[in-house]
């Protein structure tokens, strides 16, 4: 799809999404275009549904109504679900970084950003560590690549968490964040 007045290409479009958790209506007919290069701000109260529509448009939630296609590809619609090899599909292509930061202590902040790369998209390592160096490096963390989160300070850990989110971009894939100063969804074209 192509927007005419952006001049970008949707990346992500969703329309009609509801999601109900119970008898709460969470999410009632939301409709977006996300699209290449763009950022957008989803703001809200506390238990607004922020969370819940991002984890939708990754399909860590699945919508009760709606369809969601993802660079013209339709890959969700309530009326006729996938199966669930076609949303892993989806969900290596989306990442979604959560409100903490969820850096395991135990691995440096290099390791931390291969390891999705190395289990989800079946990179090898050296390759992920590749990636990993070049997108810390974009972000200022070069010199804090062999330190342990807890030898990091909360604005450098901050920093380096979407990162592994950013370690697994391939061709026209966003990464979106749930955490409020960084509630706004990247999408881009590597």
């Amino acid at each position: 799809m192509t927007d005419h007045a952006s001049g970008g290409d949707v990346l992500l479009a969703a329309r009609g999404i509801r999601k109900s958790f119970g008898e709460k209506l969470v999410l009632d007919g939301i409709d977006i275009d996300l699209h290449q290069g763009e950022h957008v701000a989803i703001i809200g109260p506390s238990g607004g549904g922020k969370s819940t529509f991002i984890r939708c448009l990754n399909l860590l939630e699945t919508p009760d109504a709606g369809e969601i296609t993802f660079s013209g590809d339709p890959i969700w619609n309530a009326a006729k679900p996938p199966k669930e090899a076609a949303l892993r599909q989806h969900r290596i292509k989306v990442g979604m970084v959560l409100q903490s930061f969820n850096l395991f202590a135990t691995q440096t902040a290099l390791q931390n950003v291969s390891l999705a790369q190395i289990h989800t998209l079946g990179r090898p390592k050296e390759e992920a560590d590749e990636r990993s160096r070049e997108l810390l490096g974009k972000v200022g963390l070069a010199p804090h690549l062999d330190k342990h989160p807890s030898q990091l300070s909360g604005a450098v850990s901050s920093s380096a968490s979407p990162s592994p989110a950013r370690s697994q971009w391939i061709p026209r894939s966003c990464s979106s964040t749930s955490r409020p100063r960084r509630s706004i969804p990247k999408c881009a074209s590597r």
